[in-house]
C-alpha cells in the first residue's frame, strides 16, 4: 500500500493547476515599462473577458479610432444599387441580375467586415498578454493608444478610462461584462525588487499626491493605504514593499487604513511589480466592477466591514469617554 500524505501527494498539484496555463510555457512577464489594466475573471472565461474590455475600450477610450460607417456603407450600397436606366435594361434583358448584383454585394461586405475587423484588431490600442495565471489578464497600452494632441501622459488617460467605467457602472447599477471582476488600472511595471519599486513609484505618487517638495500652503492633504498583492511568485517581504512606497509619499499626507481616500496597489506577478493607484477603493467595491454593480448591502463583505469598522470607532469612542471621564475625576480630587 503506497504512504499516504507528503509531497508526493496528487491533490496538491491539481488544485494548483487550476491557476496555472499548462499551454502557455509559463507565460509571459509583464512588459516593462508599460501601462494598462491588470484584470480578474472567471475561470476559464478569459477570451469573453477580453471581448468585452475591448467593446467596453470602443465606448470610453477616446483615442480609439473607429472607422466610418458612412462610407463603408455608401462603398456597400453603390455595389448594390445602379441607376433606373440600368434597372430597367436589366430586368428587360437579364432578369437575375439584381440576384446576381445582391449576392456579389453581400460578398463585398462580408470582405469589408473582415478586413475592418483585422485593422481593428491591428490598430488597437491594447493587446491581451498571457502571463501563464488562470483568470489573471494583463492587456497592454499599444504605441496606436498614444495620441500626441492630448495633454494627459498615456498612464494618466488608462487610469481615467478605468474610472469612467466603473463610475458609470456605480451611477447605473448595470454590469459592462459578465466575466469580468476587478478591473485595475497599471500605470507603470518595474522589476520586482524593493530599489525598482520605489523608484518606479516615485513619479506615480507625485502625479496623484503633489510634489514631495512642494512646500506651498493650503496643500490638500489624503487619507492614504498601501496593499501589496502576489500571484505567480516568490513573495517579496511585505512591509519592506510597504515602506519603499511610503518612503515617496509626501509626509504631510497620513496613513489611514480604515478609510482611506487613495490606494497605492503594487501586484507582484513573477518577476514584475504592477503600480496602481486608484481613489475610492473601498467606495468603488475594491475596483470590483460585478460586485460594484450590485446594491451597496449586497456586496460581498460590504456589511462586515462596516460593521468592523463601525465597531472600532465605537470602541475609540468608549477609550475617549473613558479617558475624559477619568482626568474629570482627577481634577475634582486635586481641587479637594
Amino acid at each position: 500500500m503506497a504512504p499516504r500524505g507528503g509531497g508526493s501527494g496528487g491533490g496538491g498539484g491539481r488544485s494548483r493547476g487550476r491557476y496555472y496555463n499548462n499551454n502557455s510555457l509559463g507565460g509571459d512577464e509583464l512588459p516593462r515599462s508599460s501601462c494598462g489594466f491588470l484584470l480578474s475573471c472567471a475561470d476559464r472565461c478569459e477570451n469573453k473577458c477580453v471581448s468585452d474590455v475591448f467593446r467596453m475600450m470602443d465606448e470610453f477610450w477616446t483615442s480609439s479610432s473607429s472607422s466610418p460607417t458612412g462610407g463603408d456603407s455608401a462603398a456597400g450600397g453603390g455595389g448594390a444599387e445602379a441607376s433606373d436606366d440600368e434597372k430597367k435594361e436589366g430586368e428587360k434583358d437579364k432578369p437575375t441580375s439584381a440576384t446576381a448584383d445582391v449576392d456579389v454585394s453581400k460578398a463585398l461586405e462580408e470582405e469589408l467586415k473582415d478586413l475592418r475587423a483585422k485593422s481593428r484588431r491591428e490598430n488597437a490600442p491594447f493587446k491581451c498578454v498571457d502571463i501563464g495565471s488562470r483568470g489573471t489578464l494583463y492587456m497592454v497600452a499599444t504605441e496606436h493608444a498614444k495620441n500626441e494632441n492630448d495633454a494627459k501622459p498615456l498612464p494618466t488617460r488608462v487610469h481615467d478610462t478605468v474610472r469612467a467605467i466603473m463610475d458609470d457602472v456605480d451611477k447605473t447599477r448595470r454590469c459592462k461584462s459578465r466575466w469580468l471582476n476587478r478591473f485595475l488600472p497599471v500605470e507603470d511595471v518595474c522589476v520586482a525588487k524593493l530599489d525598482d519599486i520605489k523608484a518606479c513609484a516615485a513619479p506615480i505618487i507625485a502625479r496623484h499626491f503633489g510634489d514631495p517638495n512642494d512646500t506651498a500652503q493650503d496643500l490638500p492633504v489624503y487619507r492614504y493605504a498601501v496593499i501589496y498583492d502576489h500571484r505567480i511568485c516568490t513573495k517579496l517581504d511585505r512591509l519592506g514593499v510597504i515602506n519603499a512606497v511610503v518612503d515617496s509619499v509626501p509626509k504631510r499626507h497620513v496613513v489611514n487604513l480604515d478609510r482611506p481616500q487613495i490606494v497605492i496597489i503594487v501586484t507582484h506577478v513573477k518577476n514584475s511589480a504592477a503600480i496602481t493607484v486608484v481613489h475610492d477603493y473601498y467606495e468603488l467595491a475594491k475596483w470590483n466592477m460585478s460586485e460594484l454593480a450590485k446594491p451597496p448591502e449586497e456586496r460581498m463583505g460590504q456589511n462586515e466591514r462596516e460593521k468592523r469598522l463601525a465597531e472600532k470607532e465605537a470602541a475609540k469612542k468608549r477609550k475617549a469617554d473613558d479617558k475624559a471621564e477619568e482626568e474629570g475625576a482627577d481634577a475634582k480630587r486635586a481641587k479637594t
